[in-house]
């Protein structure tokens, strides 16, 4: 299997985990990043391989989505710690 190939498969995984758990009212940020991060990484693939600039709009919103995940992991820490 290629390594875009594992990228895919992986993300759609975790993501069929990320949303199982969702639906039981859990949110695990860092399984939420890891998706983002793989979905970004997939696309800038297409963007750059393909040649298909607009792409380049699904890598900024995995970026943005990995952040928000980031963002919020940070927060649950501060808030257990309080």
């Amino acid at each position: 299997m290629e390594v875009f190939d594992c990228i895919v498969a992986t993300a759609f995984v975790l993501q069929i985990y990320n949303l199982r758990e969702l639906g039981q009212g859990r949110i695990h940020y860092l399984v939420m990043v890891s998706i983002y991060a793989l979905f970004a990484i997939s696309e800038a693939w297409v963007a750059v391989v393909d040649d298909r600039w607009s792409y380049w709009l699904f890598v900024i919103l995995s970026s943005y989505g990995a952040l928000q995940g980031v963002k919020g992991y940070v927060r649950d820490r501060k808030n257990i710690h309080t």
